[in-house]
């Protein structure tokens, strides 16, 4: 560990600072974007501005020809076709136009008719061409006036929720008589963020058509909504392998298997769409970077958050570039190739520059250190707390509280934080450092605490937090057995292995091992002896030794006491302290 842990949380070289899994119900039977395929190097541009002048070739000839084939006959059949073909080229007036046209001949045509519309797929097409424009009022005016069959019904009421106009969407939907009305109802559902009660249309809609990708899809987003994490990652799966190369169904199960630390399986699904050849989005060079990071490969994974910063800043994808590029800033920091300071000043430009962006936000956290820096986090945060998903709302609130020393604020905001994410370990240590440590609340923690110890294998901060919590709640002899092999040469565990000598009532000797890590402390963190020292003269009135040992032999044995560095009160480390202290009625600074 870096400086003196205790009560501190780290610039994390993990997956805390990306946009969240923010994958939306999609309507069923909607194309949907497949991979695109990998150019032959060095000809990317090329070939793009080839296949650009080609498509735009093919849509003048699919103009001309609709308006050919509506001047041979002028129905609602040719009439929806020209729609389609402006709208793909881009004139949406004309496509307004022509589309309105059609269902007006569409309607001519039902009043003469007994049944269903004379020309129900024209009447479709027409009235997704209004809906795609804009002209929902329109097309519902159309549909209303229509004797619509069950697909058409379908069609409306997904198209119409896609809009939020959920009572409307509901009538077209409880109307329609079809297999596939569980799957838009599914999708409505879900969509309107009632997941619990999409689950069951959307498995009758699997039931009935196996391969449904789009269901599939919608089902995985409901259970991850609920936090039914595993059988979330079971329907992405299931969607994957019915529409091999489709790119939200992709990017879907692989933000999944990132969620679930499911590394090994993330990397052979990258395998399986690299050796169909598809050419990776800049959505999917991400994916792979924080792939890298969870492996710990940072120098692999800052190499390809540059190729993904380089690629949205060619695309201008706004939401990306800030992603990447507070995350680059924030790894040059893990890196030292930057100061905190330094790191503060370009995120804050960054912040000027994509003044929406919640990523940033996070980054800015991340890298604050001092009191002062919560100003500013706090004015970067206040306009965009309500747009920030839970989780990173309550880190994000927990570190501004942290870094104030407003104890009682941030073991709340920690709790909530913990709440929103139960298995992130940064949460855990949160709660450790603010309920224990800020608090004193050891008896609320020491679950915790154990299941830390239990599951952090190779997280020193998380071991060292939460061992001064059991120590301090009375199981000192659990927090030897688990310290003694790793503290021999980190100053900052063989000091917590020297409060729980002395919470088991071995004073000589854990006042030994103090006096031991405060001498490594020195070599690489001359404040890390100060802030030690304190901590030492705390846990010492906390655990009642001052009263009870013999004063001569506790200060001959103790830590003599160190200034406090001048800056103290800009520092959240001695702040929180000072906290305690005053509660307590301790003298500040304190000292044996």
């Amino acid at each position: 560990m870096n400086g003196f842990g205790l009560g501190i949380l780290s610039v994390n070289d993990a997956d805390a600072a990306f946009v969240a899994e923010s994958a939306q119900p999609v309507p069923p039977g909607t194309k949907r974007r497949q991979f695109g395929s990998t150019p032959v190097h060095g000809a990317r541009r090329r070939e793009s501005e080839a296949v650009r002048r080609a498509i735009e070739a093919n849509i003048s000839i699919t103009v001309e020809a609709a308006q050919a084939q509506v001047e041979r006959d002028r129905n609602s059949t040719t009439l929806s076709g020209l729609a389609q073909a402006f709208e793909i080229a881009g004139e949406q007036k004309a496509a307004i136009e022509s589309a309105t046209e059609a269902l007006r001949a569409c309607v001519s045509q039902s009043n003469s008719s007994t049944s269903e519309a004379a020309d129900p797929m024209s009447a479709r097409l027409a009235l997704e061409v209004l809906f795609r424009s804009d002209r929902a009022d329109d097309a519902l005016g159309f549909a209303m006036n229509l004797p619509l069959s069950n697909q058409l019904r379908l069609v409306v009421g997904a198209t119409l929720a896609s809009a939020g106009r959920w009572d409307e969407a509901h009538a077209f939907v409880d109307a329609a008589e079809a297999p596939e009305r569980d799957a838009v109802l599914g999708f409505m559902l879900a969509l309107e963020g009632k997941s619990q009660a999409a689950v069951p249309h959307l498995r009758a809609a699997l039931r009935h058509a196996p391969d449904d990708a789009d269901s599939a899809f919608n089902l995985s987003i409901a259970l991850w909504t609920m936090g039914a994490r595993r059988k979330a990652l079971q329907a992405a799966l299931q969607a994957t392998r019915s529409s091999p190369g489709r790119q939200d169904v992709a990017l879907h199960y692989l933000e999944l298997l990132l969620a679930e630390d499911s590394i090994e399986r993330f990397d052979d699904e990258v395998d399986a769409l690299e050796r169909l050849g598809v050419d990776p989005p800049t959505r999917l060079i991400v994916l792979k970077a924080r792939a890298r990071l969870a492996r710990n490969d940072v120098a692999r994974a800052m190499k390809l958050l540059q190729q993904a910063s380089a690629r949205a800043r060619s695309e201008d994808d706004r939401e990306t570039i800030a992603e990447v590029e507070s995350n680059l800033i924030r790894l040059r920091v893990l890196r030292g190739k930057i100061s905190r300071e330094e790191a503060i000043a370009e995120l804050i430009k960054l912040h000027d520059e994509f003044p929406t962006s919640d990523v940033i936000v996070a980054s800015l956290a991340q890298v604050s250190y001092r009191k002062k820096h919560a100003r500013v986090l706090r004015q970067a945060f206040g306009r965009l707390r309500d747009q920030m998903p839970a989780a990173r709302r309550a880190f994000v609130e927990y570190e501004i509280a942290s870094l104030e020393g407003d104890n009682a604020q941030a073991a709340a905001l920690a709790s909530e934080w913990m709440t929103a994410e139960p298995e992130n370990s940064r949460a855990w240590t949160a709660v450790l450092i603010a309920s224990g440590i800020g608090q004193e609340d050891w008896p609320r923690v020491v679950d915790l605490a154990r299941r830390a110890l239990a599951e952090a294998s190779d997280d020193l901060t998380l071991i060292n937090n939460a061992s001064y919590v059991l120590a301090m709640a009375g199981f000192g002899n659990e927090v030897i057995e688990v310290l003694e092999p790793h503290a021999e040469t980190d100053f900052v565990l063989k000091a917590t292995l020297g409060l729980a000598y002395l919470s088991v009532g071995q004073v000589t000797h854990g006042m030994k091992l103090y006096r031991q890590a405060a001498e490594l402390a020195e070599k690489s963190d001359p404040d890390s002896r100060s802030l030690m020292t304190v901590y030492q003269a705390m846990v010492v009135r906390q655990l009642g030794l001052l009263d009870a040992t013999d004063a001569t032999m506790l200060s001959a044995v103790s830590l003599p006491p160190v200034q406090l560095p001048d800056d103290w009160r800009d520092r959240p480390e001695f702040l929180r302290l000072e906290h305690v202290a005053v509660k307590r009625g301790y003298e500040w600074p304190m000292r044996l």
